[in-house]
């Protein structure tokens, strides 16, 4: 026997007349018919959603099981011709460039596999196969060519659904992809010359020579630098760069050069324009200190004082100290200085802000200071110049052979003859400087003293110069202190090189190593108050950081 569903019949007459008279009287009250309306128009909205939010995740399914079969199908190409290894699909790859789009991958992969309550979300532009995988060179993979077809490999790009005017230059290249090529400066060379070996016309020349005044710079190039430039497939410069230092870089380029587009695209009348790129050198405080057992330069450079750290190190001190006969085993030195960076890596060491020497006891600081008119000297911590008069030394020697005698025997005239100076013995062409300002009133030759130079400091003071082997200065040339005026040698009556050297004053030849040099000018009142604390600060600075590397070497 077949059951039957059960259906009641409800009698067409019982609705004839009063239609809910059988009904209890609160389901007949119109406020109840309004309400079960309501409820179900409720129902009929959250069906119609259900269905509409099915729809729309089969519609996101199907769009992310084509990307899937895209992808397997661009991995078993790349597999078949050995351009990649076996491996897991990486959907990531198939982002669009609308932020939505990522927001929607993330809450589809919850609500179709974590099964959690589906929400609405903006929907993805649907994926077209043709458009999702391009080449580098614009080229889509053979299939089923046979088995000796190559195939180009494909690289996955971020697909972009915007509607942008550029989009027609979306992939192709940037003229900054051009090849960067150089030319050697070589001697003697000029722009004309190296554009000439690179193809370029005499136009051109003119037109970089003349752009500004940035370009100035290339009518005088160094030898051993080298231009870089980058051409277009006609032959026509888009970009030239010179390296100038390792600070300053000059580019000439066209307007367009940031411009995506083809080459053909590019219009070459547009005008060149220059920059000047300039990087940043970053000064950074450093430290050196170290005791004396033979001389500045051995002791300086076992402490870690490069070549040039240490003769600017010895030209701070040397109006007070030298370092060839005043030195003394035990003697210490200590010294805060820049280092340059750029770029992160060292590339030199700037100035020396603080020095000090101990001699014999005696401590004698040096402080770098820059005034308010931008000029930079070094004074004493209480603010008098190190910078004095004359120089005790007028060369760099590496000893002393004959000092000052007043009764000292002539080696080659053979008799008691005064040697009123001082020999600083040192290598034929070593540079002789004045030891002060002042003016020459005598440069010649004579069999005794071979070249010489005299020069007047003032009414009282003439130092002499003798047995150069150039002279640099002529009678009547005003010169500086530090000035080269000539180089040593061993003209005239003498044994082997080296320069006499003697300091007169109202007429009396004295010891250049003994006698009082004038005393050295004070910093500016103005300037007093703002150099003490700057003296004070770099003076503490120096007396931490040699408490510091004590309590290091005992620690060790």
């Amino acid at each position: 026997m077949i059951k039957q569903d059960y259906k009641p019949r409800i009698s067409t007459k019982a609705f004839s007349n009063n239609a809910f008279a059988t009904l209890p009287a609160w389901i007949s009250h119109p406020f109840a018919i309004i309400g079960y309306a309501l409820i179900t128009l409720i129902l009929a909205i959250i069906l119609f959603k259900d269905d509409e939010t099915s729809a729309e995740d089969s519609m996101i399914e199907s769009s992310i099981d084509r990307v899937v079969e895209e992808a397997e199908s661009v991995k078993s190409i790349q597999l078949e011709s050995g351009s990649i290894n076996s491996g897991p699909i990486n959907l990531d790859l198939f982002n669009t460039n609308e932020s939505a789009t990522t927001a929607s991958q993330a809450k589809i992969k919850n609500s179709h596999f974590e099964k959690q309550t589906p929400r609405k979300e903006t929907a993805i532009p649907t994926v077209r196969p043709d458009s999702l995988i391009q080449s580098e060179k614009q080229t889509t993979p053979v299939i089923n060519k046979g088995k000796n077809t190559k195939y180009s490999s494909p690289t996955i790009i971020p697909l972009n659904f915007s509607n942008s005017k550029n989009q027609k230059y979306a992939l192709k290249p940037l003229i900054s992809s051009l090849k960067w090529k150089s030319e050697s400066v070589r001697k003697n060379d000029n722009l004309s010359l190296i554009f000439k070996r690179i193809g370029l016309t005499p136009q051109m020349v003119y037109k970089i020579s003349t752009l500004d005044k940035n370009t100035k710079i290339l009518s005088n190039l160094r030898p051993g630098k080298s231009i870089y430039y980058q051409l277009d497939k006609n032959n026509q410069l888009m970009s030239l760069k010179y390296v100038i230092d390792m600070q300053n870089t000059l580019y000439v380029e066209r307007e367009s050069f940031e411009r995506r587009g083809a080459d053909s695209e590019i219009n070459k009348n547009n005008k060149l324009v220059s920059r000047m790129v300039n990087k940043t050198i970053e000064y950074r405080t450093a430290y050196i200190s170290g005791i004396i057992t033979d001389s500045l330069f051995l002791s300086g450079k076992r402490a870690g004082m490069s070549d040039s750290l240490v003769i600017n190190f010895a030209n701070i001190f040397e109006w007070d100290i030298d370092f060839i006969l005043d030195i003394r085993a035990g003697d210490s030195f200590s010294l805060l200085y820049q280092e340059e960076f750029l770029d992160g890596e060292k590339i030199g060491n700037g100035n020396i802000i603080a020095a000090e020497v101990v001699n014999r006891g005696d401590v004698i600081r040096a402080i770098r200071y820059t005034d308010s008119k931008n000029n930079s000297d070094y004074y004493s911590d209480a603010g008098l110049s190190m910078r004095k008069a004359f120089l005790r030394a007028p060369v760099n020697f590496r000893y002393i052979s004959d000092g000052f005698n007043p009764r000292r025997f002539h080696p080659v005239q053979k008799r008691i003859k005064p040697h009123r100076g001082i020999d600083y013995a040192a290598p034929v062409g070593t540079p002789i400087r004045a030891s002060g300002d002042g003016k020459v009133i005598a440069s010649g030759y004579n069999k005794f003293n071979g070249k010489y130079v005299f020069i007047q400091h003032g009414n009282s003071i003439v130092t002499k110069y003798l047995h150069l082997s150039k002279r640099l200065v002529s009678r009547g040339k005003r010169v500086k202190q530090g000035q080269i005026i000539g180089k040593l040698g061993s003209t005239g009556m003498v044994t082997g090189p080296h320069l006499h050297y003697e300091f007169v004053v109202n007429g009396v030849h004295r010891n250049p190593r003994t006698v009082s040099l004038p005393k050295a000018e004070a910093i500016p009142k103005y300037e007093k108050a703002n150099f003490l604390i700057a003296s004070k600060a770099l003076v503490l600075q120096l007396e931490n950081r040699k408490q510091i590397q004590s309590s290091q070497l005992v620690a060790k």
